[in-house]
């Protein structure tokens, strides 16, 4: 029987029996960080899989990506050496999940503007969008702000900002176990997350107004 563990929080390994030997597979809970897992084996015999490298000094070692699984070896041994580092996610997987994500939103545009231009509309606004896109069962996208870096970083910001792919809650929670939901108990400020997009007018906004829990909900439809 398979049987999982917590080797880092956030990071759960899974030991498989596969005939008379054990097959070694983690799992990465965490949306933000990578880990970066290095084991030595003593005895037996390990075999490598998928992405895991065998390093000069003996020992197996494979990264583990935010929201993803990675069989590691599989083999036989009597004891191990293990560690694991957390950090962020390195540059080559960022790119990519950048263009994976832009590919999709890229093909949602799409869908909404052949939408729009079958319609006939003259004035488009975001609930014109919004009622067009639920009677087709197609995705909404709002094209005043549309998911790309250029929305989120304006001409007039001259520093630098950290841009990230434009994802779903459905994408981005795939994995876990859990379902987007609008709203979580209570809404108050504490709720608010500015972060680093140079937002602070309008987190100051929705702050405000989530003083007022009644405001909130009546803002969007049930």
């Amino acid at each position: 029987m398979a049987t999982k563990v917590e080797a880092k929080p956030g990071l759960i390994l899974e030991t498989i029996p596969v005939g008379g030997e054990k097959k070694l597979v983690f799992h990465n809970e965490l949306r933000d960080k990578m880990f970066k897992c290095s084991y030595g084996f003593k005895g037996g015999a390990v075999k490598a899989l998928g992405s895991t490298v065998q390093q000069p000094d003996g020992k197996y070692m494979v990264c583990v990506y935010p929201g993803e699984s990675s069989d590691f070896v599989v083999g036989t041994w009597t004891g191990l050496s293990k560690s694991h580092g957390a950090g962020e996610p390195d540059k080559a997987w960022k790119d990519k999940q950048a263009n994976d994500s832009k590919s999709v939103s890229d093909q949602d545009v799409k869908y909404v503007m052949e939408l729009l231009e079958k319609s006939g509309k003259k004035t488009v606004t975001a609930q014109v969008i919004a009622d067009e896109c639920a009677a087709a069962g197609v995705r909404f996208v709002d094209l005043n702000f549309p998911p790309k870096d250029s929305s989120l970083k304006p001409d007039w910001l001259k520093r630098n900002v950290p841009l990230y792919p434009w994802k779903r809650p459905s994408t981005y929670l795939k994995g876990t176990g859990l379902e987007p939901t609008l709203f979580v108990d209570k809404i108050e400020p504490n709720d608010i997350d500015q972060g680093a997009l140079a937002d602070c007018y309008l987190m100051g906004a929705l702050a405000s107004v989530a003083e007022f829990e009644h405001l909130v909900r009546s803002m969007f439809d049930d």
